[in-house]
């Protein structure tokens, strides 16, 4: 009886882990971000309740200037060097 009773809420805790990672797969294919916003951005809500992203001043421009080196693979050479 003992062990019925202890794993009933272990298997419980499994299935909604099972069910909070099946639906943030879900909403990534959708084409969501089901997370925190990424460095240079930042979460909001629009008036109907839809959740967005917008950048986030000046470290959305940061950002872009550190992808745009890395894109011309200056970076490398700047650190190396430095």
């Amino acid at each position: 009886m003992l062990t019925a009773y202890l794993s009933i809420p272990e298997a419980e805790n499994n299935r909604r882990g099972r069910n909070a990672s099946d639906g943030m797969r879900r909403a990534r294919k959708m084409g969501r971000w089901p997370r925190r916003a990424p460095m240079g951005y930042i979460n909001l809500s629009t008036q109907e309740g839809r959740k967005i992203m917008k950048p986030k001043q000046p470290q959305a421009d940061l950002i872009k200037w550190a992808s745009k080196l890395l894109s011309k693979k200056r970076i490398i050479r700047w650190y190396i060097w430095r």
